[in-house]
């Protein structure tokens, strides 16, 4: 998901760079104007990328939590109902932290459509209406998304397949 991720902001990066710059400067909030330049249901505000935390091995760790703070709420969510910063430690504490980011850095998306990376956005969609919704239940939605990669039109009934208001 972090990859499918990474590679759909690369196309924005450098725009919502540019916004937050701008609206912090004006001291407005600048989420709903991140979004809106992201054109995603998320955003992330970081210079860095999978690709760019390679060039740096010694604070990998440091840096690979820095980019996943610096994503929307939404996403950051997400990482934590997985727990992602507990299994950065353990990698990171068994010496494979930075082999593992070079892979995913690395990972080819050219054989996937953008439709492919639809359950990502299906993940982020859902997580606006999981109010009510158990962990267990969130966990195996979203490890559902995550591993039936197709149109939103493939996705269980129930599944939102628009951007929440």
């Amino acid at each position: 998901m972090l990859r499918r991720l990474d590679c759909v902001w690369e196309a924005t990066k450098a725009a919502v760079l540019a916004e937050k710059s701008l609206r912090e400067a004006a001291g407005l909030n600048h989420e709903p104007f991140l979004l809106r330049k992201a054109g995603q249901f998320f955003y992330n505000t970081s210079p860095l990328d999978l690709k760019k935390l390679m060039g740096d091995q010694d604070p990998i760790g440091e840096n690979l939590r820095a980019y996943l703070q610096a994503f929307s709420p939404e996403v950051r969510d997400i990482f934590e109902s997985f727990e992602f910063h507990t299994q950065i430690d353990k990698l990171a504490k068994s010496g494979l932290l930075s082999m593992v980011t070079e892979k995913f850095a690395t990972a080819s998306t050219a054989r996937r459509t953008w439709s492919k990376a639809a359950p990502c956005f299906a993940v982020l969609r859902f997580y606006r209406t999981k109010r009510a919704v158990s962990s267990v239940d969130w966990r195996q939605k979203t490890s559902y998304a995550m591993q039936h990669a197709g149109p939103l039109s493939a996705l269980p009934t129930g599944w939102p397949t628009t951007k929440a208001s």
